[in-house]
């Protein structure tokens, strides 16, 4: 699972297990609080959650109290992937 936001900061983890995804959702939480401490907003409209591989379980996340919308691509380093890890040659 990874979780793009505006200028292509990534949070990303391995979520397998519900104490894996609690700890995912405290480090949302600490990034949500960062930003309102410096001021900084986020554009929560562009962040997005990329849920990778097959027999990932496709759990919600919220940023403050907005839940993050799920997106069948995303791109990381100028390359752009599907859910699978295959390589998509351009955007939809």
């Amino acid at each position: 699972m990874s979780i793009k936001c505006t200028h292509d900061p990534n949070l990303g983890s391995t979520v397998d297990t519900l104490e894996s995804r609690q700890d995912l959702d405290r480090e949302m939480n600490r990034l949500e609080s960062w930003a309102i401490t410096t001021h900084m907003k986020f554009d929560k409209s562009r962040c997005q959650i990329l849920h990778l591989g097959q027999d990932n379980p496709d759990y919600r996340y919220s940023l403050g109290n907005e839940e993050l919308e799920s997106s069948s691509m995303g791109r990381d380093l100028g390359v752009w992937v599907n859910g699978k890890l295959n390589r998509v040659n351009s955007m939809p």
